[in-house]
C-alpha cells in the first residue's frame, strides 16, 4: 500500500491518499506510515471512525447475509478478535462517529483535512 501511495503522490503531490483498515490496528503499523510520510516530506492525518458495537455487528451481519462484501471473513467473530487486539491510537486524530449520517461524517473529515493538519514534528 505504501508503494502504491508513493507512486500516486509522485504523479500528483496534491492528492490525498487514504489508507484504511485493520492493517493499521497496531501502533507499529501506524508509526511506519508516519515515517513513510516524513520520508516523502508529506503531511499526514488520522481519522478514526468509530460506532456503537451494536451498529458494527448489525453492519457485519447484513454484509454476511447479503454477501455485499468481497471479504468473506468479515464476521462478528472476526470483529470481536480484532477489537481485543486493537491498540489505541496515540497520535493526534479526529474521531468520527459513523453512527451519524454519511454527510455529517464526510463534513467533519473535510473540515479536519482542510485545516492542513501536519503532525510531522
Amino acid at each position: 500500500m505504501l508503494k502504491a501511495a508513493a507512486y500516486l503522490l509522485g504523479m500528483d503531490g496534491s492528492l490525498y491518499v487514504f489508507l484504511d483498515g485493520r492493517t493499521f490496528s497496531q501502533r507499529y503499523q501506524r508509526q511506519r506510515v508516519i515515517e513513510f510520510c516524513s520520508q516523502l516530506g508529506g503531511r499526514w492525518a488520522i481519522l478514526e471512525c468509530v460506532c456503537a458495537e451494536s451498529t458494527a455487528l448489525a453492519r457485519l451481519e447484513r454484509a454476511v447475509a447479503t454477501q455485499e462484501h468481497l471479504a468473506t471473513n468479515r464476521t462478528p467473530e472476526l470483529y470481536h478478535r480484532l477489537r481485543e487486539a486493537w491498540e489505541p491510537i496515540d497520535f493526534p486524530k479526529l474521531i468520527i462517529d459513523t453512527d451519524n449520517s454519511l454527510d455529517s461524517c464526510a463534513e467533519q473529515a473535510m473540515r479536519y483535512l482542510a485545516q492542513g493538519r501536519d503532525q510531522n514534528s
